[in-house]
């Protein structure tokens, strides 16, 4: 069990910086070549092989691959000083890739994609430092589009959508700095009009206005800071 333990801590401090203590079920060879570096092989008590890569003066250095229950490759992650710097790639237990990203100075940075068991894009995003940048997507498992929105800085600005599954919009939002701020527009699915009206810090404001199915006009509300003031029936 001790054995064990000690394995699974070394397998799971990738990001930090600490040295590294090898347990007993670990083969290490140096390389004579490059003074501090050493290729670990970390095995489980049963000798099943967990990970594998390289070790530069006691911390993760160059790409390490781990590995699971049923011997296969389940992911690829690349270091630098003992922090992920590159890719950062999973498998499936299909073999099919399910994520792939890429990490700087362990923050993440750049494109970044998560795929569905057919290894069809689920979601699509970009990060810079750590923080969501730029167009995110998210996906049906038929590869049509689910939502899409915009981010700054880790939040959502500017216009994001939602659709069904027929491709037509369900819901059409606008966000400033991460705030729910101007015209908000609910349909059905066969693209008509249900729901109109403006949002401000979060909150209805002013006049919405609901239609039935056929796009008739059937209610007016007033809302003052999200708070339902006057309610008007269309006849």
């Amino acid at each position: 069990m001790k054995k064990i333990l000690i394995a699974l801590m070394i397998l799971a401090s990738g990001i930090s910086l600490a040295q590294h203590v090898p347990a007993k079920d670990t083969l290490i060879t140096k390389d004579e070549t490059m003074p501090g570096r050493e290729y670990w092989v970390i095995r489980s008590v049963n000798g099943r092989i967990m990970a594998t890569g390289f070790m530069l003066i006691g911390v993760r250095h160059g790409a390490w691959r781990e590995y699971n229950d049923m011997a296969m490759l389940s992911k690829i992650t690349e270091y630098k000083n003992g922090l992920r710097d590159g890719a950062n790639i999973e498998l499936g237990s299909n073999g099919m890739v399910v994520l792939d990203e890429t990490y700087r100075n362990n923050l993440l940075d750049g494109d970044r994609t998560e795929m569905n068991s057919y290894g069809r894009a689920r979601v699509t995003e970009h990060y810079r430092k750590g923080k969501l940048e730029g167009e995110r997507k998210n996906f049906y498992d038929d590869t049509k589009l689910q939502e899409e929105s915009f981010w700054k800085n880790g939040v959502k600005d500017g216009p994001a959508k939602w659709y069904y599954q027929n491709g037509k919009v369900s819901i059409e939002y606008l966000y400033v700095n991460g705030i729910l701020s101007g015209p908000a527009r609910t349909y059905s699915d066969e693209g008509v009009l249900l729901i109109e009206g403006n949002y401000v810090n979060n909150n209805e404001e002013g006049e919405w206005k609901e239609y039935d199915k056929t796009g008739k006009l059937i209610k007016r509300k007033i809302y003052k800071e999200g708070v339902l003031k006057k309610e008007i029936v269309v006849k």
